[in-house]
């Protein structure tokens, strides 16, 4: 009699524990295989350690994520989070598609988060954050030590010696002459359009331009500026002096020492470092205008407001957000950890490690990208434009055209109420 309690009891603790057990979904897309394989191995780490929470996962592919996000969404069938591309935050929001994370999530763990990634969190309209990346892939000058020696270009070693828009532009002159032309490899082969905000951001911000207004929301306004004009100056010795590597040339020129300098993510550093050796190294992004700016480039998670389960999913992003999964995420794709107690433990880009000045720039000069509903928008219309003035479209008249197209999206979408009245 007493075996039959003791079975009737452990019955009855199974399935108490199946009852309580909270399943959630996530849905995500990454650029490859290693990546997927490691965000895998993360859901397994979270679930063998929360035995209440048994977390699912489901990969789209980057291409149709948000048209797939949005659409379910309107059928009420989101999952509990998502794993997107940061630009995408202010859509997802002003769609009511996440829930703000501050009242889920304490200040103190909050504030271990580096600003960069907070400020890339952060809905403008309210001022509450919706989203956290565990790393960032920060933008980077690499450089070929060598074959800058070989054309007697000093290496800038620290941040305080990064070179001025004149110290650059006389750099790629003579390392063009030295080795020749195209010294500047951009990775415009494969690029995307996140690619192109991420890399020409900085090219107009560092003179006090936008792609966007941030007070009235006009693309107008910011590309059609005086700040344009200068921005025109830093840009346009790169592109009538056949500075960069064009589109349609090959691949890897940079690392097959055709290309001495590489406008990358950090990211990039094993394949660099695979092919060059000691001889590449990151240096600082030059200081290009009044402003001493660079951009990062990084996915976040966020909880849906569709999920019934929000605490829950809390659990998952303090999990993903503690110092061991930070550095593993780091450690596997070469991305600077986000926040500030993962960052001191790094020895990739911690105070000595290789890629400390990338890091530091991130912290120090990093700008969000445009954070409006319009931004799948913004950034296509952005690309055109870079790709037509690479191909020698006056500037004047590529970015007027980009800021027909963003402000026509504006205007069909009755100014993205409330962003009209800010």
């Amino acid at each position: 009699m007493k075996n039959l309690w003791l079975l009737i009891f452990f019955c009855i603790s199974v399935v108490s524990f199946a009852s309580d057990r909270v399943d959630l979904t996530i849905w995500y897309n990454v650029g490859s295989k290693s990546e997927q394989a490691l965000f895998e191995d993360q859901v397994r780490r979270f679930n063998s350690q929360h035995q209440n929470i048994n977390l699912n996962t489901l990969v789209l592919p980057q291409s149709a994520f948000s048209d797939f996000v949005v659409k379910e969404a309107k059928q009420g069938r989101l999952p509990d989070l998502l794993y997107f591309q940061s630009g995408s935050l202010s859509r997802y929001v002003w769609s009511d598609l996440l829930m703000p994370i501050n009242q889920l999530l304490s200040e103190e763990f909050l504030n271990n988060v580096t600003q960069t990634i907070r400020q890339q969190g952060t809905y403008p309209i309210d001022g509450r954050e919706y989203a956290l990346s565990p790393t960032s892939d920060a933008l980077t000058l690499f450089a070929n030590r060598q074959l800058l020696a070989d054309a007697g270009v000093t290496v800038p070693r620290s941040i305080e010696e990064a070179w001025s828009l004149d110290e650059f532009h006389n750099a790629l002159d003579l390392l063009a002459k030295k080795h020749g032309k195209w010294p500047l490899d951009m990775q415009l082969y494969y690029a995307d359009d996140d690619w192109y905000v991420t890399a020409f951001s900085p090219f107009i911000q560092s003179t006090g331009g936008e792609i966007i207004s941030n007070t009235k929301w006009d693309a107008h306004i910011a590309l059609e500026s005086l700040f344009m004009d200068d921005f025109k100056k830093v840009l346009s010795p790169l592109v009538q002096n056949n500075w960069i590597v064009p589109s349609h040339k090959s691949t890897r020129r940079f690392e097959k020492r055709r290309a001495s300098l590489s406008l990358a993510t950090t990211s990039q550093w094993p394949s660099f470092k695979s092919a060059l050796g000691d001889d590449v190294v990151a240096i600082p992004f030059p200081v290009l205008g009044p402003y001493h700016v660079t951009s990062n480039d990084n996915w976040s998670y966020g909880i849906t407001s569709q999920t019934k389960n929000p605490q829950q999913a809390a659990e998952f992003m303090k999990f993903i957000m503690s110092d061991e999964e930070v550095l593993m995420s780091s450690n596997g794709n070469y991305s600077v950890p986000a926040t500030l107690s993962a960052l001191s433990k790094s020895p990739i880009f911690g105070e000595r490690g290789p890629l400390s000045i990338p890091a530091s720039q991130l912290a120090a000069s990093a700008r969000p990208k445009p954070l409006h509903p319009a931004y799948p928008v913004i950034r296509a219309a952005l690309a055109d434009a870079m790709d037509d003035i690479l191909t020698g479209t006056d500037f004047n008249v590529a970015l007027s055209s980009a800021a027909d197209v963003i402000d026509l999206d504006i205007e069909k979408n009755n100014g993205y109420p409330p962003f009209d009245d800010m």
